[in-house]
């Protein structure tokens, strides 16, 4: 992307400023305040690459750029991308304190501008993402690249690794998963105290049943045993039948039913996921017809405004205000020129030059001011007909208004019922996932439930037989504590489903915690992150010491190390001088600068070549203070930058920095007004 020229218009305190960057290659801004350069600051000369990412991306959501005092600016950005010319435009309407932007955009072939703007509903939101797709950027990674902020010169140098890991990763676009981990981390810490509370009252209600009823045993519970030794016992007397049938078969294979208990386990483990993904999409699909309804109510409310017709009155009502306004102008001329005619009326006819009569110069003098009298009529009934279309254009102009509104609401909803759309989807694959593991573990266990035989050995039939002699004995032994567990019955029953309901809360928080847990672990910073910035760091490291190499008398490379010698994540630098590993501390400032410069301008060729994004230019805002020495070695570094892109501009509020630049944008604020006056070798562009 290359810059062009950059029109501002009411835009903070610039009234009708025009930089033409096509004239410019390597530039400084300074500013003055009068005729005091050392007033310098707040004279509006940020306002210019400020204004270049509000043409781009718009403003910020509290952000006012429009001059103090106006009710309408303009932003224009004319750029080149690839080989074609375009058009960037923003409006900015105040209405009380509110202000609406209206964005346009337009590309020139063949020496015409055609348009690009996008129509229809979310037309302004449309746009933006035909903006973002011509330059391969959003605003994140320009601000990253290609903006160089106050104090970001030698920051990322001093600054510790972690927020310096934190700076590399917004282009790579792991704020999200920051932002996830936070959001997870909270909720796994709020499920850990939820389930320690829940865990103490399932121990607490134990302990008050057992002091209660001296046994946590209930009916159900005996019950449930009962029948699974009758179960038992019921299998120990077919495999004793099998035995004395056939005791030469083999015994039971260890290692099938070993992993029958494994597929068991894991077939409960994926009904219990199908049923937890079920619920939610469940209420996600609540959620989603909430969503989908609030969209259906807003599209009534818009077809009820019938904004086609508010249109084209629109259209209507301007034209015949425009016929009003052109009767009035030619009503007060014919006025005009009659009331002259009365005041200079002479008793000679103006066509043949014989003195009038009495009669007839009273005639002609009636004749006119009758003329006077009717003019002046029909022109109060122009008035007042021209301020009813007046009245009846603004009440257009508010519904359609009140449209705009109602459609910015309506894509809201849409984005939360994509949203939601998104979610969905992925919970519905996992839950097929889930149900395919369920469906392949049943048929791998019916598999090997046939490798399963009985044992014919005498010995082990013994055994079997003493086992089925205990299991005789211990099931008479529960059905006389059935009997007498039979007295509490009721009572238990009631308790018991008390703790069962105790049980299935625990039992929730249980999985919930552990999907949080396994969510957080992906989303923490050794997870996906750390994976991405690994696959980022070679390409970075290799476009950053390209740039070193290309800097005149340095010998200098940079190495990136992302983990530490315990093997922590990190984003450590390790400065290479001469095939030499130095501390950054004891490199120059003006290496610093180099190697700072050099990471930043890497980064940046890193995402033109990963994400298709070059943004030709260089902006450097507000650099801090510096010696004469490290000025100069300021202005080398910035005289190679120029060999690498189209546009370098500069802003800073030191005076002595103009004598290093040919080229300089002077930006001057009178009152609350600024100008800008761009000069080569003390020459007016």
């Amino acid at each position: 992307m290359e810059l062009v020229s950059l029109t501002m218009k009411n835009i903070r305190s610039h009234t009708n400023t025009v930089v033409p960057f096509w004239k410019l290659k390597v530039a400084v801004v300074i500013g003055k305040r009068g005729n005091n350069f050392n007033a310098s600051n707040g004279t509006g000369k940020s306002t210019i690459p400020n204004t270049i990412k509000t043409a781009m991306f718009g403003p910020d959501s509290d952000e006012d750029v429009l001059k103090w005092g106006e009710d309408r600016g303009v932003i224009k950005l004319k750029f080149i991308e690839g080989n074609t010319l375009y058009l960037i435009k923003r409006v900015f309407i105040r209405r009380g304190e509110k202000t609406k932007v209206k964005l346009f955009l337009k590309q020139k072939n063949d020496g015409v501008w055609e348009s690009l703007t996008e129509s229809g509903i979310g037309s302004k939101a449309k746009t933006q993402e035909k903006i973002c797709d011509i330059i391969k950027s959003d605003e994140e990674i320009y601000l990253n690249t290609s903006h160089v902020r106050e104090g970001e010169i030698d920051s990322l140098m001093r600054m510790k690794a972690s927020d310096r890991r934190d700076i590399f990763s917004r282009p790579e676009g792991l704020l999200v998963y920051q932002e996830a981990f936070k959001v997870v981390k909270r909720d796994v810490t709020k499920l850990n105290g939820e389930f320690k509370i829940s865990a103490e009252r399932v121990n607490d209600f134990k302990d008050q049943y057992n002091s209660r009823f001296d046994s946590i045993d209930t009916i159900e519970d005996l019950k449930n045993e009962l029948n699974e030794k009758r179960k038992k016992f019921t299998k120990l007397k077919e495999s004793l039948s099998e035995f004395e049938k056939n005791r030469d078969k083999q015994t039971e294979s260890e290692s099938a039913k070993k992993q029958i208990k494994i597929l068991s386990d894991a077939i409960d483990s994926a009904e219990a996921a199908v049923v937890e993904i079920e619920k939610k999409n469940s209420d996600i699909l609540k959620k989603g017809k909430i969503a989908d309804g609030e969209i259906d109510n807003i599209n009534k409310k818009i077809r009820k405004k019938k904004g086609d017709e508010l249109t084209s009155e629109k259209i209507d009502v301007n034209a015949d205000h425009e016929k009003i306004k052109d009767k009035i102008k030619q009503r007060k001329l014919t006025l005009s020129e009659n009331r002259e005619l009365l005041k200079h009326l002479q008793r000679k006819c103006d066509k043949c030059g014989n003195e009038l009569t009495d009669k007839q110069y009273k005639k002609e003098r009636e004749r006119l001011r009758e003329s006077i009298e009717s003019m002046s009529s029909e022109l109060e009934e122009l008035y007042e007909k021209k301020q009813k279309l007046k009245s009846r254009l603004n009440e257009v102009n508010d519904s359609l208004d009140e449209i705009d509104d109602l459609e910015e609401e309506r894509d809201n909803y849409q984005t939360i019922l994509n949203a939601y759309s998104d979610v969905f989807n992925k919970l519905e694959q996992a839950r097929i996932n889930s149900k395919a593991v369920h469906d392949s573990n049943i048929d791998k266990i019916n598999e090997l439930k046939k490798e399963i035989v009985e044992d014919g050995n005498d010995e082990d039939y013994e055994e079997l037989k003493e086992e089925y002699d205990d299991y005789s004995r211990s099931i008479a032994v529960f059905e006389s504590r059935i009997e007498k567990q039979e007295e509490t019955n009721d009572e238990k029953r009631i308790e018991l489903k008390k703790f069962k309901k105790l049980i299935k809360h625990r039992n929730k928080i249980k999985k919930q915690l552990k999907v949080a847990s396994l969510v957080k672990n992906m989303f923490a910073p050794t997870g996906i992150q750390s994976d991405i910035i690994s696959e980022a760091v070679p390409d970075l490291e290799e476009y950053t010491n390209d740039i070193l190499s290309k800097f005149e008398n340095s010998d200098l490379q940079l190495k990136i190390h992302t983990e530490d010698k315990k093997g922590n994540d990190t984003f450590d630098w390790e400065v290479i001088n001469k095939g030499n590993s130095v501390k950054y501390r004891d490199i120059s400032s003006g290496e610093k600068m180099r190697v700072s410069f050099a990471f930043r301008i890497g980064n940046s060729m890193r995402c033109s070549y990963t994400k298709g994004c070059k943004f030709d230019f260089l902006i450097i805002d507000e650099i801090h203070a510096l010696d004469p020495e490290g000025l100069e070695e300021f202005v080398d570094i910035i005289k190679n930058l120029s060999k690498i892109f189209k546009h370098v501009i500069v802003i800073s509020h030191l005076q002595e920095i103009k004598e290093y630049f040919s080229t300089q944008i002077l930006v001057t604020q009178k009152g609350t007004d600024s100008t800008v006056k761009i000069t080569r070798n003390n020459t007016v562009l």
